[in-house]
């Protein structure tokens, strides 16, 4: 199976999302608009979830690529979330197109995952220890569903708010949690 091929289908479904909502999107479409058999597009993908699962793992490689080089190895929360937010503001399209599903939605509960896993790590940074007890991770999954949520809000109503101003704001949650692990919190960076 051709990697450029799976590159090919996902850059159509990028492409789709950004015109229209991505529970109207089908399979049959992705297929026309990338020129390939349905066959073609089941040789890569189960259906169009696992498409939309693939997309945004590669979206977040992308965003953890472009933290890393941007941070040149310097753990620093607020760079991370302007990046993050950035990169969120460069396709903002197709994220609030996969945001505005009404069904059940499987890119906002990969947004939790990644926001969660990245909050832990955090905390256990700070904390200097490789796992955390019940109660530091009811309190982590408290201010990730914040932060989601607040994302989310923020790319639906078109970013109007600057990336600076939003940062300010998910960095300013994030201290709050560490606080309430009784953490030191970051001095904001910018």
């Amino acid at each position: 199976m051709s990697n450029f091929t799976k590159k090919e289908i996902t850059q159509t479904f990028i492409n789709l999302c950004e015109k229209k909502s991505y529970e109207k999107i089908t399979v049959k479409e992705i297929v026309e608009e990338a020129g390939i058999s349905k066959q073609t597009f089941y040789n890569h993908f189960i259906d169009k979830y696992d498409l939309m699962e693939y997309t945004y793992a590669r979206h977040t490689k992308e965003m953890a690529k472009l933290v890393t080089q941007t941070n040149k190895g310097k753990f620093s929360e607020y760079n991370i979330i302007v990046q993050t937010l950035n990169y969120f503001y460069k396709y903002k399209k197709y994220f609030a197109s996969l945001l505005r599903q009404t069904s059940a939605n499987e890119f906002l509960t990969s947004m939790y995952i990644s926001n969660r896993a990245w909050f832990s790590e955090c905390v256990k940074h700070k904390k200097h220890v490789n796992t955390l007890n019940y109660h530091e991770n009811q309190i982590i999954d408290f201010y990730a569903a914040g932060a989601i949520t607040l994302t989310r809000k923020w790319i639906l109503n078109d970013m109007t708010e600057p990336v600076e101003e939003f940062a300010e704001e998910l960095f300013e949650l994030l201290n709050y949690m560490l606080d309430a692990l009784n953490l030191p919190v970051v001095v904001c960076c910018a």
